[in-house]
């Protein structure tokens, strides 16, 4: 495969490993969307081999993130809740673990287990990061409309409509900074 070729070639001219396994963990995603599911996941297998190898648990722990993704994207929700659960033990008290959370939370909800759904979007909701805070938010909505709780459901869709605005205020604010240093 020619992605395979060319991160090979990259591997041996510059001998940088983060650069390899992040890359093959790029092209796991990229399979992924293209529904190539075997490819897919060699990438992310041998990915993790080589993040084992150099013990980069954080990026471990992002690998296994996608991974879950992937076989959720597949179809296979036991399989990406056990890869879901698997990038918890990578990492530690950091907002790094929130997203593993959410997306725990979800594929309990998929998979209609709410209470064990909600804890873990809840858990989601402890993290200071506003990005992470909204999507748990947006689920926990999609939560309680489920379990007919509807003003629960409306509270938890107003701190979504809240966090969403900080985060356009924030891009903007952005925005501006970067064409004032121009």
């Amino acid at each position: 495969d020619y992605f395979y070729e060319m991160i090979m070639k990259y591997r041996k001219r510059f001998n940088v490993f983060h650069a390899y396994y992040e890359q093959l963990m790029n092209m796991g995603d990229v399979y992924t969307l293209l529904d190539n599911k075997e490819t897919a996941l060699e990438c992310y297998e041998s990915a993790f081999v080589h993040a084992l190898h150099q013990k980069d648990s954080l990026f471990m722990g992002m690998l296994c993130h996608n991974q879950s993704l992937a076989y959720d994207a597949f179809g296979e929700f036991d399989m990406a809740l056990k890869y879901a659960q698997r990038s918890l033990s990578f990492y530690s008290d950091t907002d790094d673990s929130f997203n593993s959370y959410i997306n725990i939370g979800w594929l309990y909800y998929q998979k209609n287990q709410l209470d064990s759904a909600k804890y873990y979007l809840e858990e989601g909701l402890n993290t200071t990061n506003v990005g992470p805070r909204a999507i748990a938010c947006a689920y926990l909505a999609e939560l309680e409309k489920a379990e007919e709780n509807y003003q629960l459901a409306l509270s938890y869709n107003e701190q979504y409509a809240g966090l969403l605005d900080s985060l356009n205020q924030q891009n903007e604010v952005s925005d501006i900074e970067r064409l004032a240093y121009k």
